[in-house]
C-alpha cells in the first residue's frame, strides 16, 4: 500500500508542476464537509480548489482548510499564469498584495 501511495504522490507532484507551468488557468473553490478525527461524527468545513486549463482540459484539485488568498497563492505565484477566479477578487494583482 505504501508503494502505491508513493507512486500517486509522484504523479500528483508532476500534475502540480505541470499546472503551474500553464499560461492560463481558471480557478474556483467549493466547500466540502470533512470528518474530524478528533470528534466522532463531527465535521468541519474544508475547501476544494479547482484549477482548470481550458486550452488542454487539464484539471488540478487541491484541498485546503480555508478559502483565503493563501490557498491559491502558491500555485499562482509559481506559475505567473493569467488566472481567472470565479468566486474571489481578481487575482491579477494578487502578487502585489501578498508580498
Amino acid at each position: 500500500m505504501r508503494q502505491g501511495l508513493e507512486r500517486l504522490e509522484i504523479l500528483y507532484d508532476w500534475l502540480v508542476k505541470d499546472t503551474r507551468g500553464k499560461g492560463y488557468l481558471q480557478a474556483d473553490e467549493t466547500t466540502i464537509k470533512v470528518l474530524d478525527h478528533t470528534k466522532k461524527k463531527e465535521t468541519h468545513l474544508g475547501y476544494y480548489w479547482v484549477y482548470h486549463n481550458p486550452m488542454d482540459g487539464s484539471v488540478l484539485f487541491d484541498y485546503q482548510k480555508g478559502r483565503g488568498k493563501e490557498a491559491p497563492k502558491s500555485c499562482w505565484k509559481a506559475s505567473k499564469a493569467i488566472s481567472k477566479a470565479m468566486a474571489m477578487p481578481s487575482m491579477a494583482n494578487m502578487e502585489d498584495r501578498t508580498e
